[in-house]
């Protein structure tokens, strides 16, 4: 046993001097292993994660106001054959108004990045205040199969004052550095007070000879008056915008929006937007 004590204590020395032989000689490069060194590439995926910013704009509103009345007038004409074969509720008794108006509000988002493609989703609110009416007046005269030629006048008036509305919107993009542009799709939910007021009068002129009585549908005016305080108006959304990275977590951004409601009280409504932001992301 004494005898293979020196054999072990050499062997277990050859063991133990190779590998720190061999790390020596590579300096301290074993110290890394195989993680690679940070600084021999540039960092990505700079725009992924939470972001949360204020923004401001400018809005321009077209509102068609053409068939805004169209429900009262087919309430007053109930039952009549002039409604029935005339449409008169269909008229176009009122024109397109535009209307602009600054707006502010916020925005909150999050971005997954994938090499140069950026995705995303974002809530965006504004509020602003879209004020706008229109009135006008319509005679028309009309025979229908009764052999009667009504005779109708509408006094029309109607207001549209948007408060407020967001967007929901999906946005795509890419990563050009400090830059990355982005176009986005999306729902959009508006705000808005609406007063509606129609006065229709009408009377019908016997055309057939036999010498019947002319009627007096409304040979005074009838009037209907109506008011919707907080009216929601749904529509979708669409954009082109550009975000510059100011700092690590600052950015600045540029866009344009469009937005496009159904009809809500009779009343079609559209806003093109130009804003700009400033957003922290995380």
């Amino acid at each position: 046993m004494r005898a293979l004590l020196p054999g072990l204590v050499i062997g277990l020395g050859w063991a133990f001097a190779a590998p720190a032989a061999h790390a020596a000689d590579l300096g301290d490069s074993w110290l890394r292993g195989s993680m690679p060194a940070y600084g021999d590439s540039e960092p990505t995926g700079a725009w992924g994660g939470f972001y949360i910013g204020v923004q401001g704009g400018y809005s321009n509103a077209n509102i068609d106001f053409g068939t805004a009345n169209s429900s009262q007038i087919a309430y007053i004409l109930r039952n009549t054959t002039v409604e029935s074969e005339g449409r008169v509720s269909s008229w176009t008794t009122l024109p397109e108004r535009d209307t602009r108006n600054g707006s502010y509000g916020f925005l909150v988002g999050y971005n997954s990045q994938w090499e140069d493609v950026v995705l995303g989703v974002e809530l965006n609110y504004n509020h602003t205040n879209l004020d706008v009416r229109a009135s006008d007046s319509l005679g028309r005269s009309y025979v229908t199969s009764d052999q009667y030629r009504y005779n109708v006048n509408i006094d029309a008036e109607s207001r549209v004052r948007m408060t407020d509305y967001a967007t929901l919107r999906a946005r795509a993009g890419y990563d050009l550095g400090n830059f990355l542009p982005y176009a986005t799709l999306g729902f959009a939910i508006g705000r808005a007070d609406v007063w509606r007021t129609t006065s229709v009068a009408a009377t019908a002129v016997d055309q057939s000879g036999a010498g019947r009585p002319d009627l007096a549908l409304n040979p005074n005016p009838t009037v209907v008056t109506e008011r919707k305080k907080d009216t929601f108006a749904y529509g979708v959304s669409a954009g082109l915008g550009l975000d510059i990275l100011l700092t690590e977590n600052l950015f600045l951004r540029g866009e344009y929006e469009y937005v496009r409601f159904a009809s809500f009280s009779d009343v079609n409504l559209n806003i093109h937007n130009v804003r700009g932001a400033l957003a922290a992301k995380f």
